[in-house]
């Protein structure tokens, strides 16, 4: 008796993480930029006039659909590696 995998948990799974790879890349993405802003003598002077602050905003809005992309990629893959190994454990025995 073989267990039947649904489109749905695939469906799931891809959005799932698709909505945390969105939420956690813009952050990684922020934290980088701060942490190479922190090394750049440019960044905090006069002449800056925010242009730091803005590569931060930038970075962080700009990763959100590859963030996206990468969870529903992963989330996919996870789901199918799901499907395979319990197709294979039901046909073993």
């Amino acid at each position: 008796m073989s267990r039947r995998v649904s489109i749905a948990s695939f469906v799931v799974s891809g959005l799932l993480w698709a909505v945390l790879g969105a939420i956690i890349l813009p952050i990684l993405a922020f934290l980088f930029v701060l942490i190479v802003n922190q090394f750049d003598p440019r960044c905090g002077t006069p002449g800056d006039s925010g242009g730091c602050e803005m590569g931060l905003l930038v970075a962080a809005v700009v990763a959100v659909l590859p963030g996206a992309g990468i969870g529903l990629l992963l989330g996919l893959l996870r789901a199918w590696w799901r499907a395979r190994r319990a197709m294979v454990s039901s046909a073993r025995g």
